[in-house]
C-alpha cells in the first residue's frame, strides 16, 4: 500500500469510531432518559394519590 492509501484508510478509520462512539453516548443519553420519564412518572401518580 502506498503512504496515501494508508493514510486515507487510517481516516476512514477515525470517522467510523467517531460515529460508533457518538452513537453509543446517545444511546446511553436516551437509555438515561427513558429511565428519568419513568421515574418521574412515578412521582407524578403519587403525588395526585
Amino acid at each position: 500500500m502506498r503512504g496515501a492509501a494508508i493514510i486515507e484508510n487510517l481516516h476512514y478509520k477515525q470517522i467510523y469510531d467517531r460515529r460508533k462512539n457518538e452513537q453509543n453516548v446517545l444511546e446511553s443519553v436516551k437509555m438515561k432518559m427513558e429511565h428519568i420519564r419513568i421515574t418521574n412518572r412515578r412521582h407524578e401518580k403519587r403525588k395526585k394519590t
